[in-house]
């Protein structure tokens, strides 16, 4: 193993990045947590990352797709990585170690984001499209892991912010039985993110205005995102989702405004221990997002 050594602009000793341990480690962390993958999103292959030598990210394996894709997610369970096309509405069942995909399935118009539940059973999928044509009809897909078939949908309630229908462009599964998601960047001049009983499909109220691909910690307790605190300008925030009474405990105004408003990015990724947020191109620590370790040029 070969990990990355961060800078340390915190007072405190060199922290080592865990990036890769072996079978599919680093490809959970990049897809499993909201990390995009740049050049999946715009190739017809998806590449498992190898080796991490001297801050670079090399990959090792290219799996043909035959398809753009927009996200991956790793299945920690299974030896299985899920994949969005996007083009034909339809998940990918991808077998890393026979490197080819086994399965593909419809699961709703315009496919944009997905996460897995914390029992590992069921695969969330946020369809930014409506599902017949009139407002009330956007819905997240429930996948049933097991069968690798759609159990149900959930439909998003009927809300308009500033005078645009709230839909699910993004998704992420909290503790078991909540689900989180928000409209990305399709609200005008603003933005919405929603509690859901992840049984029920019943709403739970709104959390805070994120717009970004979010990340919940592993055990369901942490929710961070990218939201809008004046105007349309946005920063980072951390919120607490241990139960529906549901607070903002942390924020940080990064990145830079003059050119992008706080929106620069659409990438949250956290170590396998929970102790460090990767957000950009930077690493913070993540119960205090003014400590941060450095840069990773490879994010």
């Amino acid at each position: 193993m070969n990990p990355i050594v961060a800078a340390q602009p915190c007072s405190s000793c060199v922290r080592r990045w865990k990036a890769y341990d072996g079978h599919m480690a680093s490809l959970k962390m990049i897809a499993r947590l909201g990390l995009f993958l740049a050049s999946v999103a715009i190739s017809l292959a998806i590449t498992l990352p190898g080796t991490v030598w001297a801050g670079q990210l090399l990959p090792t394996t290219q799996i043909p797709l035959g398809v753009s894709i927009v996200q991956i997610h790793d299945d920690p369970g299974r030896s299985a990585v899920y994949a969005i096309d996007r083009v034909h509405s339809r998940i990918l069942f991808i077998n890393p170690e026979a490197l080819s995909v086994t399965k593909s399935i419809y699961v709703g118009e315009d496919p944009t984001g997905l996460d897995i539940d914390e029992g590992g059973n069921v695969l969330y999928v946020a369809n930014s499209g409506d599902g017949s044509g009139t407002p009330g009809t956007y819905r997240i897909s429930l996948v049933d892991l097991n069968t690798q078939s759609v159990v149900t949908n959930f439909i998003i309630p009927e809300i308009y912010v500033n005078f645009s229908l709230l839909h699910a462009v993004n998704v992420t599964a909290g503790r078991q039985g909540r689900l989180y998601y928000n409209a990305g960047y399709d609200l005008w001049n603003g933005g919405m993110a929603r509690a859901m009983d992840a049984d029920t499909g019943d709403d739970l109220g709104e959390v805070a205005g994120i717009k970004s691909v979010m990340l919940a910690t592993f055990e369901g307790s942490r929710l961070y995102g990218q939201y809008v605190y004046y105007g349309n300008l946005g920063q980072m925030g951390v919120w607490d989702i241990s139960s529906d009474d549901i607070t903002q405990t942390g924020s940080y105004g990064y990145s830079p405004y003059s050119d992008d408003y706080g929106w620069r990015y659409t990438n949250y990724s956290i170590s396998d221990d929970e102790r460090y947020v990767a957000y950009g191109q930077t690493l913070f620590a993540s119960t205090n997002l003014s400590c941060q370790y450095g840069v990773l040029p490879e994010l």
